[in-house]
Formats: C-alpha cells, structure tokens, sequence
C-alpha cells in the first residue's frame, strides 16, 4: 500500500512539475494539459532536461518521494548529544519505500513481518493488488442521511477556553456559524439542528455525495466543520487564543422515511432540553 502511494506521489509530482513548467514557459494551462498527454515518465524527464535544464531527479525528495513519520530509536537527547538509552523519538524524513531497503533498516516498525518484507532481496514490490482491499461502504439508497458532529472532550476544552456555564451564547452562535458554512458547502444538506456541542444535518434523500461512500461523506464533514469552527473563532472570540485545537466526532445514520427523521430530531431536541450529554454510540 505505501509503495502504492509513493508510487502516485512521483507520477503526480513529475506531472505537475512539467504541467507549470510549461504554463511558467508561456503555455496556456489547456496546452500544457494537451502536450503532456500520453507522455510517459522517460518523456518528462526528457521534457524537464531539453526545455528547461531541469533534471527531475535532483527535485527535493520531498517533492519526488513525499514524507514519512516515524518512530524511530535514537541514542541522542532532542539537541543532538548522545545518551546512553535508545529513546524512540518522532522523525520526518523522505525515504524510498517502493524497495526494502527501509524495511531492513527499521524492522521493529512493523515487528515479524518485517522479516517477510526482506526476502525479496532488492527487488521493487508489486503494489497494484493492494486496490483489491478497498472495502468501500456506501449508504442505503431511498434513504435519508443524517450526519451527527459532535465535540470530543468538550468539557476540557471549555474549561481551558473559559466558556460560560451552563451555556455561553458566543460559543453557540460559533456553532450556527460553522453549521450554516456546513449548509453553504454542502447544498444536498437541507436541515441542521443544534445544540451544545453538536451538530445533526439531515441531507436529501437522494444525494449522490461522493457517490453516498461512508467514509468520504464523514471524514471531509468532519473536516470542513472543524476548519470552519477554527477559521471563525477569532471573529466570535477576538480577545481568547484558541490555545487546543476542536475535535469533532461524526456519526452517520440512515432513515427510510421522513417520519423517523422527524422523531430522530425530536429525540436530540429533547436531550437539549434535558440538558442530558449526548451517548457515545452510533444513532440507530
């Protein structure tokens, strides 16, 4: 899988790196699109070398390999000197992964199965079969969507922003300002209710969003309203540093028919007026 990714990350960056070197060169982007196609790597590269006298393996390896972040065993404190005991410390580097020469080198990331990795020798790993693992969940038809955001550990989180208690009004206004940002971006969303620290926003009943795949419909909800909470707090909280950043859960249901989804947000409806926390478990 990660020789798979690296693999991407080199055929998009050499493509990138030939498609604005073209449009820099005087190309509209629909030409440099139009002279590209159908070209493989070696005419890139030769491309980026004629043209431009630009090798594309001496490109930052950043750009060429991408970033890998580990832990790795060093004998050094975090200023570089030496020390008795191996600590594991954070590293950042860009290694080849698409061989196994990193595999050798750092076995105990991944434990035994390391030692599988190693008896190919130098050989490159095949990575194409690893799309057959995709096991890609999508949402019910003639049904209707509801994707729940919620705050985890909000209480600490208030607690070091000094929100006022039992409610404080511009914290809840941040809320609608983020759910109503959610409805801008999202037009398929056509009701949200709120309260607290969450979010229900009911989405049509034959939306197509990412072709109804459950993981893309949570984890970009889940990250637009996050972005959108962070991106407004300083105009709801002008004089408070956001000192942790939000961490926003999504849940999805499905209902067959409006009557249930009405029932779902009376059932949230009266949490808000019980004032009791939200469970921490799927809606079913």
């Amino acid at each position: 899988y990660l020789a798979w990714r690296q693999v991407d990350c080199h055929i998009n960056n050499q493509y990138n790196t030939c498609f604005w070197a073209l449009v820099k060169s005087g190309k509209t982007e629909k030409e440099a699109h139009q002279a590209l196609k159908g070209t493989s790597s070696k005419d890139k590269n030769k491309l980026l070398l004629q043209q431009f006298q630009v090798n594309y393996n001496d490109e930052p390896a950043m750009f060429r390999k991408g970033s890998t972040v580990y832990r790795d065993k060093v004998k050094t404190d975090d200023c570089g000197n030496p020390i008795k005991r191996t600590r594991e410390a954070i590293t950042v580097s860009n290694f080849d992964l698409i061989g196994p020469e990193f595999w050798e080198n750092h076995q105990y990331i991944l434990g035994e199965a390391s030692d599988y990795l190693c008896l190919g020798g130098k050989e490159k790993y095949g990575y194409e079969y690893v799309k057959k693992f995709d096991n890609i969940h999508r949402l019910p038809y003639s049904n209707w969507t509801i994707v729940r955001i919620s705050a985890c550990q909000f209480d600490q989180f208030s607690l070091i922003h000094s929100f006022d208690k039992p409610n404080d009004e511009t914290a809840l206004r941040l809320m609608n300002a983020c759910a109503s940002l959610m409805m801008e971006q999202f037009p398929d969303i056509i009701f949200g209710y709120g309260f607290d620290n969450e979010y229900s926003f009911v989405f049509q009943e034959k939306t197509e969003l990412y072709q109804r795949d459950e993981r893309l419909i949570i984890s970009s909800c889940s990250s637009c309203f996050t972005s959108f909470y962070m991106m407004k707090w300083k105009e709801y909280f002008p004089s408070k540093e956001l000192v942790q950043p939000p961490h926003f859960q999504v849940e999805v249901s499905c209902y067959p028919e409006p009557r249930i989804v009405c029932d779902y947000l009376s059932r949230r409806q009266s949490e808000c007026e019980l004032f009791l926390p939200p469970k921490d478990h799927i809606l079913n």
